[in-house]
């Protein structure tokens, strides 16, 4: 689907998105909580992003890519194989 300016876009897939970010936090060997610690933010919050029950915001997505040593391309590349 292409926007007003005509460039292609996706819509969000939280579940993808989460998918992804388990995937390569299990690549790094590291837990829920130790992936959090490194982000500044709670397990609880990393595991609700895991199962796809939270849209992230910006800055939460740059806290994950850090956390997981990917920059911000990376992430997205990632979700946008993973959501397809």
């Amino acid at each position: 689907m292409a926007n007003r300016d005509g460039v292609q876009g996706m819509t969000s897939d939280p579940i993808a998105f989460g998918t992804v970010i388990k995937d390569e936090r299990r690549k790094r060997g590291l837990s829920q909580d130790g992936l959090a610690s490194l982000c500044g933010m709670s397990r609880a919050y990393i595991g609700e992003i895991e199962r796809g029950k939270v849209n992230v915001s910006l800055s939460t997505l740059e806290a994950l890519a850090r956390g997981l040593n990917l920059s911000l391309a990376e992430v997205i590349e990632s979700y946008e194989q993973q959501a397809r």
